[in-house]
């Protein structure tokens, strides 16, 4: 009988030990709720890297960038609205060559600006100064208005400008190589991507795919069903039956998906007003 008490009290006394917290893998096959993994808020983010050991967004409304350790820890931030060489007016994309240089798409203030992986300010790109030597009217600084951008295998800096609907690109120095007027059809670019070949151009309000050779050479163009969730990579954490409604839940509560980025066994996952560190399955 004493062997029976003493077994029970130190079940119990067990039993109400906390846990150390593991994280663990989401289900697929079960509805799932991402709360619990949100490490960020937002007013507007605009645009998100991965650099090695760490994870880059910016956030067009505050004007800022912020700084992210591999646990979702803020470990820096940088911005406000300016026009200084760390200050930002509507920051709308971000870039990287290795992680070592970003590019900054400071949309407001008609440039690009370069920083290192410390956020140091490297340099800037204003090609309007390139573009009226090439041609032969000239343009006013403020129709520029950088957007969306893309580093090409190459290193080329491939900027879409929101203004005149073109694609200007400079090479890794900030030397401007041309410049390539858009079909006249693309009314908005919502989404860069690339397919190992060719730079991939998504417009959601006419669902239509464009195609471009890294040097600016336009391709093609296609109807096609792509959607944010697909290419968010939630496909594998959210079940199939339940990935209609945790999407849309999603989008009502953090906005728009921006970008999802993987690192090792991590899903990055940027929403408007949101940042998401999700655990994969090794």
């Amino acid at each position: 009988m004493m062997v029976l008490v003493l077994y029970i009290a130190l079940v119990s006394f067990i039993g109400i030990q906390p846990e150390e917290h593991v994280w663990h893998t989401p289900v697929v096959d079960q509805p799932l709720s991402l709360e619990s993994f949100k490490v960020a808020d937002f007013e507007a983010a605009s645009g998100m890297l991965h650099l090695g050991d760490r994870v880059l967004v910016s956030d067009q409304k505050t004007h800022r960038m912020y700084l992210f350790n591999p646990t979702g820890e803020l470990i820096n931030e940088i911005g406000g609205m300016g026009q200084g060489p760390q200050s930002f007016s509507s920051p709308s994309d971000i870039a990287t060559i290795n992680g070592l240089k970003i590019y900054v798409a400071d949309k407001a203030n008609n440039r690009v600006l370069i920083l290192d992986r410390e956020l140091n300010f490297l340099s800037q790109l204003i090609p309007i100064q390139a573009i009226d030597a090439i041609r032969s009217e000239s343009m006013e600084l403020s129709q520029w208005q950088p957007y969306k951008l893309f580093i090409t295998p190459s290193g080329d800096c491939m900027v879409w400008d929101y203004g005149t609907h073109a694609m200007y690109r400079f090479n890794p120095n900030g030397t401007f190589l041309g410049e390539s007027q858009s079909p006249s059809f693309i009314s908005e670019l919502s989404w860069i991507g690339f397919d190992g070949s060719l730079l991939q151009l998504y417009d959601a309000s006419t669902k239509q795919m464009h195609t471009m050779s890294p040097n600016g050479l336009w391709m093609d163009s296609y109807h096609t069903d792509w959607n944010a969730f697909q290419a968010s990579g939630l496909k594998n954490v959210i079940s199939t039956e339940e990935s209609s409604n945790e999407w849309s839940i999603l989008e009502t509560s953090h906005g728009p998906w921006i970008k999802s980025v993987t690192e090792d066994t991590t899903l990055w996952v940027l929403f408007e007003r949101a940042l998401f560190r999700i655990p994969l399955q090794d």
